[in-house]
């Protein structure tokens, strides 16, 4: 990828990351997670006490539990 296609997906990326908020957020950013980990990534229902978790990696969290 050459700098200028990769500057522009930085862009765009950037504007979805200010555009967005709460639900939309959560939305955008599990699709990415689960795009990129599948289903590895679990997704967090929002509420108000989530403490601004969107989500985590299950695998990676056995992993840290159990090193």
């Amino acid at each position: 990828m050459d700098p200028v296609q990769l500057n522009h997906y930085r862009l765009a990326a950037e504007n979805c990351f200010w555009k967005h908020k709460r639900t939309a957020f959560q939305d955008w950013f599990s699709a990415i997670m689960i795009k990129r980990y599948s289903d590895d990534f679990i997704r967090i229902r929002l509420s108000s006490g989530d403490g601004g978790l969107d989500g985590y990696r299950f695998a990676t969290q056995v992993r840290q539990d159990q090193g």
